[in-house]
C-alpha cells in the first residue's frame, strides 16, 4: 500500500470513529432525556 492510499484509509477510519462517537452521544442523550421524562411523569 502506498502512502496516499494509507492516508486515505486513515482519514476514512477517523471519520468512521467520529461518526461512531456522534451516534453514541446521541443515544446517550436520548436515553438521558427519556429517563428524566420518566422520572418527571412518575411523580
Amino acid at each position: 500500500m502506498d502512502t496516499s492510499a494509507t492516508m486515505v484509509e486513515l482519514i476514512r477510519l477517523n471519520r468512521l470513529y467520529e461518526l461512531s462517537l456522534k451516534v453514541a452521544s446521541t443515544l446517550t442523550n436520548d436515553l438521558d432525556s427519556r429517563s428524566i421524562n420518566d422520572v418527571a411523569i412518575s411523580r
